[in-house]
C-alpha cells in the first residue's frame, strides 16, 4: 500500500495521517452539507399569531444586455416580509412569497404554520 514505508513505526504514522485527514474531510462534509440536512428535516410549528406589518423592498437593478445584444434589461430584486406576534408577545419576521404576500394584510390574525424561517401556511380566523 505504502511503497515509501521502511519499517513497521513508519506504516503506523502513515495510517494515522490517513485517518487524520480522513476525519478531517467527514467534518468539513458535515460542516457544508449535514447541517442542512438535519435542518431540512426539522418539523413545522405551528401557533396563533397576528401581522403586526408587512413591507417590500425593492433593491437596485442590475444591468444585463438584452438577448438579442441590442438593448439592456434591468433585473430588480424585491423582498417581501410579513412581521408577525405571536400570542406570546414574541415577534418574527418572514420573508414570504408575492402570492402569500398578496393574501396578507396588516392586522390580520390567524393560525400560522412555520419551517425554518419561512412562512408556509397562514389561515385567517
Amino acid at each position: 500500500m505504502f511503497d515509501f514505508v521502511t519499517n513497521e513505526g513508519e506504516l503506523v504514522l502513515a495510517y494515522m495521517v490517513t485517518a487524520v485527514l480522513a476525519g478531517a474531510a467527514a467534518y468539513m462534509l458535515w460542516r457544508i452539507v449535514g447541517r442542512r440536512i438535519i435542518a431540512g428535516m426539522q418539523p413545522a410549528r405551528t401557533g396563533f399569531g397576528r401581522v403586526v406589518s408587512t413591507q417590500i423592498a425593492a433593491h437596485p437593478g442590475q444591468y444585463a444586455a438584452g438577448r438579442d445584444g441590442s438593448g439592456y434589461n434591468t433585473v430588480t430584486y424585491v423582498n417581501r416580509t410579513v412581521t408577525v406576534e405571536w400570542s406570546d408577545g414574541s415577534r418574527e419576521e418572514f420573508n414570504v412569497t408575492r402570492k402569500q404576500f398578496d393574501k396578507i394584510a396588516k392586522g390580520d390574525a390567524g393560525q400560522l404554520t412555520v419551517k425554518e424561517r419561512k412562512l408556509v401556511g397562514f389561515v385567517k380566523e
